[in-house]
């Protein structure tokens, strides 16, 4: 499909435009990509916007939601599908969250001040980043320009919700075939006010992100660059779980090569080796005695956890001009451990127990793509897709194997080849029409925590999950219909896709596990349950009235099912959207934004436990003014009527950030 770029200096009237690669119209890598910064003139086109943040970023591609679980790291979904169900990269490179309890998602690990563009491939025609039943998404990093001898451009924001301070920054700097490019940003948020001045307690949090790449051109056609990315949280309160982050520590670091037009066949070739570790500690001190005392689970006992993941990878992708035709190949090899435990220390006799929830469990994984992209005729483009995974996965530690015996046996091992494929069509009806189809068959192999997780606990539902190294690859089979009118100033896009999924993975009770008083919960095991199907709708308008004023809709609709259950599957969206009206000139830009949600009652009851969800409309008001080349305001408010309200897709019904009045000063140098 065609790329939609959406430029931070025009997410004040989010105005799409549709452009063409740069060999004919022949290369569309996926179905949105969300660009953020196409060069270093910060305080004009990145930090000169009304998004504050990732999440709100994210907000505008209309196939994502955001799972709520504190007033931090929302782990973004994708047309119902969570991180489980997704192939989630930065810049391509693999990485694992280290919280069994999902405190970490990959996404709490991107600032916005280092993100250039976001890549979600919602419809599977996309699979060269990896590729999942739900799909992929790709963060794409910013990189140092050589073009700016210095530039500097300084944030600092107040938001008076949780009393929230954010400094952020970014320095470029380049010298004859080098360049140097630093991020950072700290955060510091006390507890938050939801709607009607709700106090919402134990939810404040402390972070802190440092970025460095660095890039020399060896030649005309040939870069290397170098790339570290550091991310500190602390005492992050998360109200709706039951334990609180002590602390994360996440380290990136990779090395790239690239080289361009190497032959009249050989366009580009690319290679990346990198290194990722991700160390979370979660405990439950901060949590009253009374709290401690009278839980649904383990009560009168602290819970102290450790999580760990460490990957290291190598890819490589080229790209090949045969003829009139493009050939993407790329391949990648990674290896991943993952670790977590936890204590039990008694409150009242100070007596500890132990438990290993992932004992050392390593992932191997290599996987080959290729994509090949041909024109038909004047009107008709093909790209199809194919892509082969081999993963296999050990648990190492003698303990974790001694504990689950009566689970797995001597079964410590799971190996899965995912074979997938799709095909996209794209026809250009006429000049200002044009229509796609896209047609994928795509394979899942378990996840580590699926395969081999021991007594990891779900809130949601109140029961302990136990992992089983039995399970069947779940198989998803997609048709995607896409719709584009663009004429002037005025756009409509509409997709309608079905995702049939065989052997969906869940919880199902284990009845031949005795319930005792500790552990008062239901268990379940990681079962295949059957089929499952997924169908929706989104649509989008963007009118550009006039140089000055715009105005952006977006709305869509899920509906999906468990065949099992005759129920929908759990984080099925409702209907929901935004209305976005915006005035942009010069110096000044503001935007007014209503986002708005339907009543969900299409809930699950047995595959996890969910409740019906209200609906909602909150109204955002979001301003930039451009004093001089050197400073701009940032300042505006959000839930002007400090609704009170929560997503479906809020654990524990946590509700939303109340109004909130932010101000903020931008110094580009």
């Amino acid at each position: 499909m065609k790329k939609i770029l959406i430029l931070i200096l025009l997410p004040l009237s989010l105005l799409a435009d549709v452009v063409q690669d740069s060999i004919s119209k022949k290369e569309y890598k996926s179905d949105e990509i969300i660009v953020i910064d196409d060069d270093f003139n910060a305080v004009q086109k990145n930090m000169n916007t009304v998004l504050n943040s990732v999440d709100d970023l994210l907000k505008y591609n209309n196939s994502i939601d955001l799972i709520s679980r504190a007033n931090f790291a929302s782990e973004a979904i994708v047309r119902g599908y969570d991180q489980n169900r997704l192939s989630v990269t930065i810049d391509g490179m693999r990485m694992f969250s280290a919280c069994i309890d999902k405190m970490d998602p990959i996404t709490s690990y991107i600032e916005i001040e280092n993100l250039k563009a976001s890549e979600v491939s919602a419809d599977k025609s996309d699979m060269s980043h990896g590729i999942s039943v739900g799909g992929s998404m790709n963060f794409i990093t910013n990189k140092p320009l050589l073009s700016n001898d210095f530039k500097i451009v300084l944030d600092n924001q107040f938001s008076s919700a949780s009393d929230y301070y954010n400094s952020k920054g970014k320095v470029n700097y380049s010298f004859e075939n080098f360049a140097a490019l630093v991020s950072y940003s700290v955060k510091n948020a006390g507890n938050y006010s939801a709607g009607n001045s709700t106090s919402v307690n134990n939810s404040s949090f402390r972070k802190e992100n440092v970025k460095l790449n660095t890039l020399f051109k060896s030649s005309e056609n040939t870069s290397h660059g170098l790339e570290y990315i550091y991310d500190h949280s602390a005492d992050v309160g998360y109200p709706a779980l039951i334990m609180d982050t002590r602390r994360t520590d996440m380290n990136m670091i990779s090395y790239q090569i690239g080289m361009k037009n190497i032959s009249d066949v050989i366009l580009s070739w690319d290679t990346r080796i990198y290194y990722n570790s991700i160390s979370h500690l979660m405990d439950d001190y901060d949590r009253s005695d009374e709290e401690i005392m009278n839980r649904a689970v383990m009560p009168g006992m602290y819970m102290p956890m450790d999580g760990n993941t460490e990957t290291m990878g190598f890819l490589t992708k080229n790209k090949l001009l045969l003829g009139d035709d493009i050939l993407k190949l790329s391949m990648e090899v990674f290896r991943m451990n993952a670790f977590s435990d936890m204590k039990m220390e008694m409150l009242e006799t100070g007596r500890e127990m132990y438990l290993i929830n992932l004992g050392d469990i390593e992932t191997y994984s290599g996987g080959i793509y290729a994509g090949y992209f041909t024109q038909l005729s004047e009107s008709f483009l093909l790209k199809l897709n194919g892509r082969v995974d081999y993963i296999t996965r050990t648990v190492n530690n003698e303990f974790a194997r001694a504990i689950a015996e009566s689970y797995w046996g001597d079964n410590y091992t799971a190996n899965n080849l995912q074979l997938n494929t799709s095909a996209n069509l794209q026809m250009d009806i006429s000049e200002v029409e044009s229509a796609n189809i896209t047609l994928s068959r795509v394979e899942r192999a378990p996840t580590h925590l699926e395969s081999f997780g021991f007594y990891i606990y779900n809130i949601a539902d109140n029961s302990i999950y136990i992992g089983n190294p039995n399970l069947n690859k779940e198989k998803s089979y997609s048709v995607n219909l896409g719709y584009d009118y663009n004429v002037d100033n005025f756009n409509v896009k509409l997709n309608l896709y079905n995702d049939y999924i065989v052997d969906y993975i869940a919880g199902l009770k284990d009845d031949g596990v005795e319930v005792v008083e500790t552990f008062a919960q239901s268990f379940k095991l990681f079962q295949n349950i059957g089929d499952a199907n997924i169908t929706g709708i989104e649509a989008s308008l963007d009118y550009n009235m006039n140089e000055k004023f715009g105005l952006l809709t977006k709305v869509k609709y899920q509906y999906s099912q468990s065949l099992k259950y005759n129920e929908s599957l759990p984080f099925t969206p409702p209907l929901s959207g935004l209305i976005n009206f915006s005035y942009r000139s010069d110096d000044i830009v503001s935007v007014i934004s209503a986002e708005f949600a339907a009543e969900q009652n299409n809930i699950s009851k047995n595959i996890t436990i969910e409740d019906s969800t209200p609906g909602y409309v909150i109204l955002n008001w979001r301003n930039n003014y451009k004093i001089s080349d050197t400073f701009t305001v940032r300042f505006g408010i959000e839930n002007v009527f400090d609704k009170y309200y929560y997503t479906h897709f809020s654990i524990n019904n946590l509700p939303n950030l109340g109004r909130n009045i932010y101000l903020g000063l931008v110094v580009g140098l």
